[in-house]
């Protein structure tokens, strides 16, 4: 039986602990892993899979400190925290690594000094690697070239594999993972919609505001014939009076924040 842990230590439900959860319960449901977790006590994907009465072994992640994995065939992690891993944990020699890109930053963020360069585009992120850290970013580009090639590395969709493409060289293998989401569970529309009605649902900050005014303006660059009738943004954040103004004139619908059963039954009904 193949051994997989997953370490993903956070006690807020978001887009990677939630995507994680269900990668293991799939892989235990459909393949049979066994599954062990290094999260937090009152870790949000050990909720996750508490209450879905999905079994695994817990180890608890304690922060500063070096951790001893247990015997593991695999070991899958955000991207983002493979940095840490070397300071923090002994993995068996045997383990094999699966990290997995789930936004484009991840990698970025291993530069010193990505934290003056994050809301920039892609372009000024090329040139800040590639001028202020010549040496990092080869290492990093190695490190995604051989680890996708290996089926070690892989990335979310497209985009996430084309920014780290621009920032740090080709090379990299396609190696292109999809949003993992649950059953259908609602039958099809009865009627077609009045409108191509495209939603945006996240939080309206930090890199994500460029992620969503670029969406905005690749739908609308060509005004004689739009990707879409309407988007409508669902999520609240700091740069929302930003990206209002940035919006104005275009067919842009602000919702602000819906909860979990709105949301759903909103994208269910009306979203392209």
């Amino acid at each position: 039986m193949t051994k997989l842990t997953i370490i993903c230590p956070g006690r807020v439900a978001g887009g990677v602990n939630l995507l994680l959860a269900r990668v293991g319960a799939e892989l235990h449901r459909s393949h049979g892993y066994r599954l062990g977790l290094v999260d937090h006590a009152d870790g949000a994907l050990r909720r996750l899979w508490t209450e879905a009465g999905v079994p695994f072994d817990f180890q608890e992640y304690r922060p500063g400190e070096r951790q001893t994995l247990p015997p593991t065939d695999i070991v899958l992690c955000s991207l983002l925290l493979g940095r840490l891993l070397e300071r923090r944990f002994d993995l068996p020699p045997e383990t094999r690594l699966v990290a997995w890109s789930t936004a484009p930053q991840d990698a970025f963020k291993y530069l010193p000094t990505a934290f003056l360069f994050n809301r920039a585009g892609w372009g000024l992120k090329r040139l800040a690697a590639r001028w202020l850290h010549r040496a990092q970013t080869r290492r990093i580009h190695a490190f995604l070239a051989e680890g996708s090639a290996r089926g070690g590395v892989f990335f979310m969709d497209a985009h996430n594999l084309e920014a780290n493409v621009e920032v740090f060289g080709p090379g990299l293998k396609p190696a292109i993972i999809p949003i993992c989401t649950a059953d259908a569970a609602r039958p099809p529309r009865p009627a077609p919609l009045d409108a191509r009605r495209a939603y945006w649902v996240g939080r309206v900050e930090d890199f994500k505001t460029e992620a969503l005014l670029g969406f905005v303006r690749a739908a609308f660059v060509h005004p004689e014939r739009p990707c879409f009738d309407e988007i409508v943004v669902v999520g609240d954040g700091e740069d929302l009076p930003k990206v209002r103004q940035r919006c104005a004139g275009l067919p842009v619908v602000f919702r602000g924040y819906l909860s979990q059963t709105e949301l759903a039954d909103e994208l269910a009904s009306s979203a392209s």
